[in-house]
């Protein structure tokens, strides 16, 4: 009877230890997990790959970059949250997919211009791009500078797209001077003709009347504007200067009287003489030292000087005296004597030689003898 309770015993102990031995056998299995970012740079998995217990219960968690967004889970599992529980039941091999973020950058454009390299609409860029922004005014206008997410007023910028970013390029309508000059005594009324503000912006028309004084008569326009229409439009497309030529009404007669009478020669400058004797010398250049007798007056009758009355001929460099008496000198032959008549511009203009009896804008009367070229 011992010896078969001995037995059972030993039957059942030996029972015990097996399956105790199979348990611990059982709870020693491992399995293997198999982690991977893609691509490398966008984030970083925890726990990283490593060898677990059967069973074990594990947190996975996807960590994007900056700059880099989490998008979904690939291979043995297939969720999108960055977040999953996984039970170790298995070997699991697992690829967290990260994409780089992206951002609209807005353009806004005021006035008339554009930004190159890029379209002015939202457009998006990965994060960290850089973007070189070029404001490239219409014509008419200038570039005023940036504003928003990017500053200066330099035409070229470079940014950073490292969020949404908004972006201002303002541009300004040019506005240009005009200047106006008076030659003689007159004034010029100035009327906008398509009137935009009360400067003179871009591609504004202008409407210039020259008004004379008592006992003078407007000539003609010169610099930006010619002619003698009157009043005149001009159009400021960028900075203008006009000059208003008024003569005395005096001079203005003399010069078209003397022009009919006989033996009077014009030239293309508006120089006007005639040969009261011919010379047989010769001709001297503009760089031609010359000795000559000289009357100058006005057309009133006013004398501006008399070298013979002085008994002192005058000795000079041909250019470097007044335009229209250099040209008529150039005329003559050595011996020769010529009157000549000075149209103001042709002279002093409105800027006679200070302390001298000569007005703005005065016609001159000269009678010259070349006496010998030195």
């Amino acid at each position: 009877m011992n010896k078969i309770f001995c037995c059972a015993l030993i039957i059942v102990i030996t029972s015990v230890s097996l399956q105790l031995g199979c348990g611990l056998i059982d709870s020693d299995e491992t399995f293997t997990l198999t982690t991977t970012a893609s691509p490398g740079e966008g984030g970083t998995i925890s726990p990283p790959s490593g060898t677990y217990n059967k069973g074990e219960q594990i947190t996975l968690q996807a960590n994007p970059s900056e700059g880099w967004t989490f998008v979904r889970w690939e291979g043995d599992i297939d969720v999108s949250p960055s977040s999953v529980n996984l039970t170790m039941i298995r070997d699991y091999t697992v690829v967290a997919i990260f994409e780089k973020r992206e951002y609209p950058l807005n353009i806004t454009i005021e006035g008339h211009g554009t930004v190159e390299e890029e379209v002015l609409t939202t457009k998006s860029y990965d994060h960290g791009t850089l973007v070189r922004l070029t404001a490239v005014p219409a014509e008419g206008w200038r570039f005023a500078g940036w504003s928003g997410d990017a500053s200066g007023t330099g035409s070229t910028v470079v940014m950073t797209v490292d969020s949404e970013k908004n972006v201002t390029a303002t541009f300004e309508m040019h506005e240009y001077p005009l200047t106006i000059h008076v030659e003689g005594n007159g004034v010029v009324q100035e009327d906008v003709v398509q009137p935009k503000e009360t400067q003179y912006p871009y591609n504004t028309v202008v409407q210039l009347t020259a008004i004379p004084s008592d006992g003078w008569q407007f000539e003609r326009w010169e610099g930006d504007l010619g002619g003698n229409e009157n009043p005149a439009q001009i159009t400021i497309d960028h900075a203008k200067s006009v000059t208003a030529v008024f003569s005395f009404t005096e001079d203005l007669v003399f010069l078209e009287e003397y022009a009919q009478q006989e033996g009077v020669v014009k030239t293309n400058s508006g120089l006007m003489y005639r040969v009261l004797r011919e010379g047989d010398g010769e001709k001297p250049n503009s760089d031609s030292n010359v000795r000559v007798h000289y009357i100058a007056n006005l057309v009133a009758g006013d004398v501006i000087e008399n070298t013979y009355e002085q008994d002192e001929p005058l000795e000079f460099t041909i250019n470097q005296v007044i335009e229209g008496f250099a040209e008529g000198v150039q005329l003559m032959r050595e011996g020769a004597k010529y009157e000549l008549v000075l149209p103001s511009e042709l002279g002093y203009g409105n800027f006679p030689p200070p302390n001298s009896n000569i007005h703005p804008g005065a016609t001159l009367i000269f009678i010259v003898e070349l006496l010998e070229i030195i």
